[in-house]
């Protein structure tokens, strides 16, 4: 078992919250798929950035990071931590995701945006934030490897 982290430009066909409804889409459309070739992780999406942890076996991985890296919707991708795990983090989700456009709270904002600073510095410390945002924001919602259909940002929609 492997995690991957990644950061990409975004290149979302809309702006703004029309963008951040774009990619809530995306995730809950890839939720299920990575469910079934067992993946987990979670996106966060803030200012044109995705930021994507994932986990599973190496050579699924490898084969979306190859997906990835060839997606006209992403630029820039850079892979920032790649290493082996006992157990997952995000078990509980086939994608979740959290994203912040100009309608959500501030400190929802604030607190993606630290996310965004701290994968340039300690990747790993960026994926317990992750973590962490999940545990807080994620309440009650449910957005398991089973179900992607469920928005987990949801309360933080206009």
């Amino acid at each position: 078992m492997h995690r991957l982290l990644y950061t990409s430009e975004a290149r979302p066909v809309g702006s703004g919250d029309a963008a951040q409804d774009e990619v809530q889409a995306l995730c809950r459309r890839f939720a299920d798929a990575n469910a079934a070739v067992g993946l987990s992780g979670a996106l966060i999406y803030i200012d044109r950035q995705f930021i994507q942890v994932l986990e599973g076996t190496l050579d699924v991985l490898e084969d979306l990071f190859e997906r990835i890296c060839c997606d006209f919707r992403h630029a820039n991708v850079r892979l920032i931590d790649l290493m082996p795990i006992e157990e997952r983090l995000f078990k509980d989700w086939g994608m979740a995701c959290l994203s912040a456009g100009e309608s959500s709270p501030i400190n929802l904002r604030d607190e993606l945006s630290e996310v965004n600073f701290l994968v340039g510095v300690n990747g790993r410390e960026a994926v317990d934030q992750i973590r962490s945002l999940l545990n807080r924001y994620g309440g009650g919602a449910s957005f398991t490897q089973a179900s992607g259909s469920e928005r987990l940002a949801e309360a933080f929609a206009a």
